[in-house]
């Protein structure tokens, strides 16, 4: 009962001290400068009298350091974990917006005060701008992103998807001709890829309007990998892309790829995704469902995991501590589980993946809702001959009370428990669902 009394002191600490006009707008200095804020804890409990044991696919041999064998480990959410985002965006003209975010987590109240194990603040900045250049007489639109890219989406998300990273992106694009160049910094720590850059050029062909959200979009990319540190490695991928737009809640997409190294063979060295959006609205429910084939061959996956790096510091069986070198952001628990690491993780093996994530939004009555996410991962591995299959399931369950417009507070039940015993972000597969309270204000405009 001592951790459910904190958090509910928490939240009505919170809601005390922030009066009903912060949340329903932002402060304004003037018109071109915005600051606003996200908070978001959550407080889990699972059952001790049944044991927290996880599924997972047998044929992954993973050494976990921190977990009891076959049980979940320790993780901030089991210990009121918070985290917040003070956010400032300058813009000018509305073409050149700079945003710097600080994020600060306060990672376990029952790990001692200002215990430093489990406080840390985060710096992030991004600088956006989009502007119409003048090139012989012609209207030329660009559009560059450099800094932090919250869940950046090379492409279609054959690759590089669902995780955040530091770079540039730019865009130029004549009539429906464009061409896109993208260069990803370091992705070998804290994502498992043993990427030290890579840069992607694109070029080809969209008519689909922000106006009529609706066309098709069809290109080629050439990507350049360069890996480190202890493998010395640099390939070619040859690939292509394709998007057709239905309507606003429709698509259906594709993007294929094929590595130069260490030969060509379009078994073992290329690589599929073909996937789709539905959105469904019907009176109180918002459904919506993202259907993904995924394929990876035994080559295109090698020596594209790095076991090395964790999420924790130093062991201590006492405070076991949740920043370590590299950092596991809460807020990145919310992001999906898919990402290109979960098929890496399977070495030298042919990869293929049928995903299915489903989210549900529910107007019960007035400011009662509910939404229910569930992502489904059917994963089959194997060699020419041999092949072994494992399917995931991870659900969430969320009804809450909108207190005010932004600001929820409700009940968590969810089988999804943050991981922090390999070196990429994810999550274990409970057996058993943990239940907790939850509370968010976020951002009124994503950055």
């Amino acid at each position: 009962m001592y951790k459910i009394d904190k958090l509910i002191i928490q939240c009505l600490l919170f809601f005390i001290a922030i009066n009903y006009s912060c949340f329903a707008q932002n402060v304004k200095i003037n018109e071109d400068v915005k600051i606003e804020f996200d908070i978001e804890g959550k407080q889990l409990w699972y059952f001790k009298t049944i044991n927290n044991d996880f599924h997972l696919d047998p044929i992954l041999h993973r050494h976990y350091s921190y977990s009891p064998a076959g049980e979940t480990s320790d993780n901030p959410f089991l210990h009121s974990a918070v985290y917040g985002i003070l956010s400032s965006k300058i813009n000018y003209r509305n073409k050149y917006k700079l945003y710097f975010n600080i994020i600060g987590e306060q990672r376990g109240w029952s790990l001692g005060t200002n215990y430093t194990g489990s406080n840390i603040f985060i710096p992030q900045f991004k600088l956006i701008i989009e502007d119409t250049l003048k090139i012989c007489n012609q209207n030329v639109s660009f559009s560059g992103h450099l800094g932090d890219i919250p869940q950046a989406r090379v492409g279609n998300g054959l690759k590089f998807y669902n995780v955040d990273i530091q770079g540039l992106s730019t865009s130029f694009q004549w009539k429906e001709i464009y061409f896109k160049f993208s260069s990803i910094s370091d992705l070998q720590y804290g994502y498992a890829l043993y990427i030290q850059e890579a840069q992607n050029y694109s070029i080809g062909y969209s008519n689909i309007k922000s106006s009529e959200n609706k066309g098709i979009d069809i290109g080629v990319i050439l990507s350049h990998i360069r890996q480190g540190h202890s493998i010395k490695k640099e390939y070619v991928e040859y690939g292509s892309v394709l998007k057709y737009q239905f309507n606003d809640r429709n698509n259906l997409y594709v993007q294929a790829g094929l590595k130069n190294s260490p030969y060509i063979n379009v078994s073992d060295n290329s690589a599929i995704l073909i996937g789709g959006n539905i959105k469904i609205i019907h009176n109180k429910y918002t459904l919506k469902f993202n259907p993904e084939f995924r394929y990876y061959g035994k080559k295109y996956n090698e020596s594209h995991y790095n076991r090395d790096q964790l999420f924790r510091g130093d062991p201590d069986p006492v405070r076991p501590s949740s920043i370590g070198k590299y950092l596991y952001p809460l807020k990145d628990y919310y992001y999906p589980i898919s990402q290109w690491a979960i098929y890496t993780e399977y070495r030298a093996r042919y990869v293929l993946g049928t995903e299915l994530r489903i989210d549900l939004q529910h107007n019960i009555k007035n400011r009662l809702k509910a939404n229910l996410n569930v992502e489904n991962l059917w994963i089959v591995s194997g060699f020419e001959k041999i092949s072994d299959h494992f399917f995931y399931c991870f659900y969430t369950y969320y009804i809450y009370w909108e207190l005010f417009k932004n600001v929820k507070l409700g009940l968590y039940i969810t089988n999804k428990i943050m991981n922090l015993d390999l070196p990429y972000k994810t999550s274990y597969m409970a057996k058993y669902p943990f239940i907790g309270v939850h509370f968010h204000k976020k951002l009124t405009e994503n950055w």
